[in-house]
């Protein structure tokens, strides 16, 4: 047990003992993507609406 314990605290195993508890109650944070992935995400949000438009019900 001390040799685990010793071998833990060499590897950082308890280096953020209160992020991983934290992150789980956010869903999908901005942060932790890299700035291409929120670029992506970005230019996605601005095409879905005139997807929407262009996709929308016809015309009787």
């Amino acid at each position: 047990a001390v040799w685990a314990f010793f071998w833990a605290v060499k590897n950082d195993q308890f280096e953020d003992l209160e992020g991983p508890a934290h992150r789980i109650l956010f869903d999908e944070d901005e942060n932790d993507l890299t700035a291409e992935e929120r670029e992506k995400r970005r230019q996605a949000a601005r095409r879905k609406p005139s997807e929407k438009d262009d996709n929308g019900p016809a015309k009787r």
